[in-house]
């Protein structure tokens, strides 16, 4: 039988896809993720309470664990696919965050985890539960700048708009007037 706890780890948020679902790695169905930047403590804590070997390291971000949550799960005893609803994410004070507002990188949260040990030689199941936003970053959106008027195409019209243009085919080139004559 597995034997589940609850942890709660605090740390800075890094890619949150609390959300909105995002296909899984296997892509065969979807699910919830937020890795967590740690500090020394941090990493000590998840080190203790659920295991050194979910640490992973990033030149970008440093020592992290990511946490995820599938949409779906099978019932043990009837065998059906079931849904499961969103991680509840809420502010420092408890009222539930406006999914509007985009969590961004580096906003500090705590995230509240069940960890579930299956048992020797099988590795622990780590599942996002719940995530309190302490401090929040806005998210910024890496798309490209809205052009201005000093930019030489700012006025260019788009492809649709622009005129087609007429091509000769090669039906037209064979219909010319050619020398068919060749001299010997």
């Amino acid at each position: 039988m597995s034997e589940k706890k609850t942890v709660f780890i605090r740390g800075r948020a890094m890619y949150p896809k609390i959300f909105n679902a995002v296909p899984n790695y296997n892509k065969d169905g979807h699910e919830w993720t937020i890795d967590l930047a740690l500090d020394e403590a941090g990493v000590a804590q998840a080190s203790s309470e659920i295991s050194k070997k979910k640490l992973k390291d990033s030149d970008a971000f440093g020592t992290y664990i990511r946490f995820k949550q599938g949409t779906t799960y099978k019932d043990n005893i009837t065998g059906e696919t079931k849904t499961r609803k969103s991680p509840e994410v809420i502010d420092a004070s408890g009222k539930p965050w406006n999914p509007e507002v985009k969590i961004g990188n580096g906003s500090l949260v705590d995230v509240k985890a069940q960890v579930v040990d299956y048992g020797a030689g099988k590795e622990l199941g780590v599942y996002l539960q719940k995530v309190r936003v302490l401090e929040h970053v806005p998210y910024e959106d890496d798309d490209f700048p809205e052009l201005t008027g000093e930019d030489e195409q700012f006025k260019q019209p788009s492809r649709a708009e622009r005129p087609a243009v007429q091509h000769e085919t090669v039906g037209d080139i064979m219909n010319e007037d050619l020398d068919d004559e060749i001299p010997i």
